[in-house]
Parts: structure tokens; sequence; C-alpha cells
């Protein structure tokens, strides 16, 4: 559905000039994709599926000319590999994160969920202590207890604060550059 969805974007249209594309989507603060994740979302509260308490993570890389746009939500991660030595043996390599892990105890992300009615916390152990990843609760209750503050699908977290919209980064490929890997 995303890459459709962006591909078909009227506001692309029959475009192939590619730079002309990244334009398109620069200017609008990557709107475009944002929306593809947002309808995304949207689309599984409308099929016989039950995402109330099951989603999915996503990381997207788009690649136009010289230029890698990430877009991703919960914790799949992609990364950019490069060699500021330029050494033919690979041998410093060193990796650049196209994307961030949103998990809710990042401040932006714990404050809207807390502001939405979520709580953001740690299982406890017999003796009271936290143990694993912070997650978003309802409060009071022992669920949704999802370890991320955006994904696709949890609906039910939806409701407390946890968000569909991706985060975007956008790289330039240079002389550097060696290759990128998604990791899911």
């Amino acid at each position: 559905f995303i890459p459709s969805y962006i591909i078909n974007n009227p506001e692309i249209g029959n475009n192939s000039n590619t730079e002309s594309i990244y334009n398109k989507l620069k200017e609008n603060n990557y709107k475009i994709i944002k929306q593809a994740f947002i309808m995304s979302d949207n689309q599984l509260k409308q099929v016989n599926f039950d995402a109330e308490e099951s989603g999915t993570t996503c990381v997207l890389v788009i690649q136009i000319g010289k230029h890698l746009i990430c877009a991703n939500v919960g914790d799949s991660r992609a990364l950019v590999a490069y060699d500021e030595r330029n050494d033919p043996n690979l041998r410093y390599l060193r990796a650049f994160p196209l994307s961030i892990d949103y998990k809710p105890e990042i401040p932006e992300e714990k404050a809207r969920i807390i502001m939405s009615g979520g709580v953001v916390e740690q299982l406890t152990n017999d003796y009271g202590i936290g143990v694993g990843p912070y997650r978003v609760f309802a409060p009071g209750k022992d669920y949704p207890g999802l370890a991320m503050s955006r994904s696709i699908g949890d609906l039910r977290s939806k409701k407390l604060g946890v968000i569909p919209e991706p985060g975007i980064i956008d790289y330039s490929i240079n002389k550097n550059t060696r290759f990128f890997i998604l990791c899911s």
C-alpha cells in the first residue's frame, strides 16, 4: 500500500524526472510519504483484520538519484555504510543511522503519550524494580504494553498517543557512501 500510494499520488503525477519528484517530496516536508503511513494505518480500521492489539514497525528507504529518504515508525532500522578513507578493501566502514528507534521514553514521544492520557513505564519485578523496555499503557491497566511510540496498527494504543506518522531522514549519497541496510 505505501509504495503504491506514493507512486500513484496525484502530486507526483506521471513525472519521470527524478529531481522533480525529489523536490516535490521535499518541498512539502515529505507530506506524501507521511500520508502513506497514516493512510495505511487507517486502512486497518476498514478491513477484516484485528489490529486492535497487533501492529507493525515499518522502515522504508526511497532512493531518488543521489538522495536516500528514510521513513520509519517503531524500531525497524536503516543505516548507511560509508568510508571516509575511500579504502577499496572497506576496512574503515562507519555506520550512519537513517532512522530513529521510536521508543516511548524519548522525551518528545513521552510528552505526547502523556498528553493523550497514556502512561510510560517499565514492567516491574517481584521487588517493584523496573525491568525491560519502557512501554505504553492505559492508566492503571496492564495493556497495551507497546514498547514503541509509533506504529502501524496497534489501534488501541492510538488512543494513548501512539501515532503512525513516520520520522523522516534525508541523506545525500556521496563518493564515500558504500551501501545501505534495512533491518526489521
